[in-house]
């Protein structure tokens, strides 16, 4: 479980690492941030997937200076694997 490549800003942005990070995002969001948005499920890193990575890694990781990023074997994808909810839903879970 995890990405190859980075995906946000500055990133390689493949399209099957942005499907991981999305579904990961809105997994998270459903457990443990009611009041944050859903991303839509398309694999594409837009600004609205940027901004959940920096607003995730500010008010959830706890980075001081968030980079939009997140990096195979980096802080933000090693907490955002730690928290999801579990491990026997689908991989991508879309959103429309």
């Amino acid at each position: 479980m995890g990405i190859a490549t980075s995906v946000g800003s500055s990133g390689v942005n493949n399209k099957e690492d942005v499907l991981f990070v999305q579904s990961a995002l809105n997994a998270y969001a459903k457990k443990h941030a009611s009041n944050t948005f859903l991303l839509k499920v398309d694999g594409i890193c837009g600004d609205d997937t940027t901004q959940a990575i920096f607003n995730f890694q500010k008010n959830h990781v706890g980075i001081a200076h968030p980079n939009a990023r997140i990096d195979p074997r980096g802080r933000t994808l090693n907490y955002l694997i730690r928290h999801q909810p579990h491990t026997n839903a689908p991989r991508y879970q879309t959103h429309s």
